[in-house]
């Protein structure tokens, strides 16, 4: 028995550290990818990769417990992979997992009418981990009930393998390896929560250090650094590059005549709008100032961005803010620049001409789209 409790914490400690791997991998790919966790063919991607990291662990127990080598390890660990896949992976990931390792199971051990059972077992309980795992309960009684549902199992398959007898002489030491698998489960269940919880915080940290909490855009902070890096990459490549900077058109008369509630909502709204529009495929969406806005266009000529400008401009003086029993209307002003002009070196460049156009365009009357005239 003891042998057995044995190689339950040293499989334990194997599994702790796939999944220290599994954390520093997500954040990693957290930092490079951002997008892949929140499109969502991205994010099946994400899942299924998951499922099959921790299925081709499953595999590796399964041969670390064939007889004469640590045998005794694999059918704990095998079933805390699926619950730990199924809490804090998600069903696709269970799945694959559970394919994986069922396969394996029949493919590398002997005996194929006994690994089938096993096969069919693993099958039966990824249906039960998942269902439990979608319950609206707390996550620990989820935890708790998936731990549960396999008793069953250990009871029909562990007597034989571990030549232990299923009778009250025996009840010690049956004790004993129950309280170990649980408490190696309880484990195991801390370490993904923990790592879950970090992972995500990590995320929410990064996401608002770069994006405005209140239009859900990118802030000033990382306005300059995607600008600078898009320049750059426009004039490597020799393609066109547009900004368009605009505001809204006495946006001071809104807060001092409605409230600063008021003007947070046309901000919020407006994010919304921004987000919504008809912009061409990787345009860039940035709240640069309190009023202030900023659209960068890659591979979008000068005449396009203006085009683009013009169809937003519209569709703002055309839309009714509800703010409570209040119905405002806003209109904006844009200042458009181009990366195509020759004259223009840099982001600081092009910046300050799209500013210059924003002023001209505001001197000109308000509401409409202008570029800097040259001369």
């Amino acid at each position: 028995m003891w042998n057995i409790i044995d190689s339950l914490w040293s499989s334990l400690a194997i599994f702790l550290y796939a999944l220290f791997l599994h954390g520093i991998a997500l954040r990693f790919l957290r930092e490079k990818r951002p997008t892949w966790f929140t499109q969502p063919n991205k994010q099946r991607l994400v899942h299924y990769a998951l499922g099959s990291y921790y299925g081709l662990l499953g595999v590796y127990f399964i041969i670390r417990g064939l007889r004469g080598y640590d045998f005794g390890i694999y059918t704990d660990m095998i079933i805390n992979i699926l619950l730990i896949t199924a809490l804090f992976g998600g069903r696709g990931a269970t799945l694959i997992a559970t394919l994986i390792i069922a396969s394996g199971k029949i493919l590398i051990t002997q005996n194929y009418s006994e690994q089938l059972i096993y096969a069919f077992f693993l099958i039966a309980f990824y249906f039960v981990v998942t269902e439990l795992a979608a319950l609206k309960i707390r996550e620990f009684q989820k935890f708790i009930l998936c731990n549960l549902s396999i008793v069953p199992f250990m009871l029909y398959y562990l007597p034989h393998k571990m030549m232990i007898p299923l009778d009250w002489r025996s009840g010690l030491q049956w004790i004993i390896i129950f309280a170990v698998s649980f408490l190696s489960s309880f484990i195991l269940y801390q370490a993904a929560r923990f790592v879950t919880a970090a992972n995500k915080q990590i995320q929410e940290l990064r996401y608002f250090s770069l994006h405005d909490p209140l239009t859900d855009l990118a802030n000033y902070r990382y306005f300059e650094t995607r600008f600078t890096q898009l320049v750059k990459k426009a004039k490597h490549k020799e393609q066109p590059l547009s900004l368009i900077l605009f505001d809204i058109d006495w946006f001071k008369q809104i807060n001092d005549s409605f409230g600063h509630q008021a003007g947070n909502h046309v901000l919020s709204t407006l994010g919304s709008m921004l987000r919504e529009h008809a912009f061409p495929k990787n345009t860039f969406l940035a709240r640069i100032g309190g009023e202030e806005f900023a659209i960068l266009l890659p591979k979008t000529s000068e005449y396009e961005a203006i085009e683009f400008a013009e169809a937003f401009r519209i569709q703002v003086e055309q839309h009714v803010f509800h703010f409570g029993q209040k119905e405002l209307t806003i209109t904006i002003s844009a200042g458009i620049a181009s990366i195509d002009q020759e004259h223009i070196q840099n982001s600081d460049q092009m910046q300050s001409f799209a500013d210059q156009a924003l002023y001209a365009a505001k001197n000109a009357g308000r509401n409409r789209v202008m570029k800097k005239p040259l001369y």
